[in-house]
């Protein structure tokens, strides 16, 4: 059991960190103010320092977003170009009904929320109209109101962000826009391939290919913001921030607490529990031990009186079942190493559906654990042997 335990504890936070990736992106990389004043945004060479895992160490994948306003049959939209292959690793738990756009693909394709496609009407296969406004470098002062009934300025991604309330919100800088009937737009049409439900303000997007949206936005090689996600398993999700922010200057992270907090809280119960079902389990084991040694002292208590009376120390007693004790220790060691490697993989492949890391840590730790284990277990058994009166146990009293 300690083998099994102490295997899988030192894979568990790896592991679970990524398991848990499955919350969407906890960090959040955006212009800074600076840039943001200037009307800058980041650069798809920037983002690229991110594939630097050498610099930037625990970015287990990002999704860079652009953002823009459109129109469908007059009904006002967020637009957003995305990469969908990122946008599938970090956010596996968006439903997609249909297919996502494919990145590589030169045809025009569409995905839309699953509450824009109900309000008008969409189906998979549809040719949909889209509206896109052009960009100005002057910045409009339209507004949004949210359930809070507070208004979001929407001239820039990162100010939306900054406004709302809550992580979450924060993740996702618009919904669905109202009273929007200023700028010049222009009409591109789109297959629609897929609807995508999240429950959050994705089912009241649009969803184009980045390099799509550059275009027909004038945003050549850019984006509002990127996506996240971070392990946390080796290093705090801060250090990573911070790693980030010198390696792409002119940029700011904001880390999502409520996230980052959950997967914390998750990986510290869980290895809470695992501590606590090693330490049972070494109680059980040393009881077990204890009982089973107890037992061999009463079976043998003529041998140690014949011992005593033919001048046998305490000490030299004592000695043989502290010895006797270890051997058995070592060898259980030895051979519940073996058992708990396999038992871990089982473990592994069930829970995490892939192997448990081989750790040679381990093998020191085992034997070393149930050698003193055996030997603390003994201590009363070994006790009571030592205190045996040869004169009494040879007379058979």
């Amino acid at each position: 059991m300690v083998s099994t335990l102490v295997n899988i504890a030192l894979d568990l936070n790896g592991k679970v960190a990524k398991e848990l990736r499955a919350f969407g992106a906890n960090l959040v990389l955006l212009p800074d103010d600076i840039r943001e004043n200037n009307g800058q945004l980041i650069s798809m060479d920037e983002i690229d320092k991110l594939k630097d895992t050498g610099r930037i160490n625990d970015v287990y994948g990002y999704a860079p977003y652009l953002y823009s306003i459109g129109k469908i049959e007059e009904q006002n939209v967020v637009i957003v170009g995305g990469q969908f292959e990122n946008i599938k690793k970090i956010s596996p738990w968006w439903k997609v009904e249909g297919s996502w756009n494919n990145d590589n693909s030169d045809e025009s394709t569409i995905m839309v929320g699953n509450k824009v496609a109900a309000k008008l009407g969409y189906k998979i296969g549809d040719t949909v109209t889209l509206n896109i406004r052009e960009e100005t470098d002057k910045k409009e002062s339209f507004t949004e109101k949210t359930d809070k009934t507070e208004k979001i300025p929407v001239d820039g991604i990162s100010s939306a962000s900054q406004s709302l309330n809550g992580d979450a919100a924060k993740r996702w800088p618009l919904n669905i826009l109202s009273e929007m009937n200023q700028g010049k737009y222009t009409p591109k049409q789109f297959k629609l391939v897929g609807t995508v439900s999240t429950g959050g303000s994705e089912d009241n997007q649009v969803f184009i290919k980045l390099k799509e949206a550059q275009l027909l936005f004038g945003k050549k090689a850019q984006v509002n913001l990127v996506q996240i996600s971070v392990l946390t398993n080796k290093n705090p999700i801060e250090i990573t921030a911070s790693q980030i922010e010198k390696q792409i200057p002119g940029t700011k992270t904001r880390i999502l607490s409520q996230i980052s907090k959950a997967e914390g809280n998750i990986q510290d119960k869980i290895l809470f529990l695992m501590v606590l079902v090693t330490v049972l389990t070494l109680i059980g084991s040393g009881l077990s031990v204890m009982s089973t040694m107890t037992t061999t002292v009463l079976e043998r208590r003529k041998e140690i009186g014949m011992m005593k009376a033919i001048g046998a120390q305490n000490k030299k007693i004592a000695a043989i079942f502290y010895a006797e004790a270890g051997a058995v220790g070592l060898i259980g060691g030895i051979a519940g190493y073996i058992l708990g490697v396999l038992m871990a993989q089982i473990v592994g492949k069930s829970v995490f559906d892939t192997f448990i890391g081989f750790h040679l840590a381990v093998i020191p730790v085992t034997l070393v654990s149930t050698v003193l284990l055996a030997l603390i277990s003994s201590k009363i058994p070994v006790g009571q042997a030592v205190n045996i009166d040869p004169v009494i146990t040879l007379r058979g009293e």
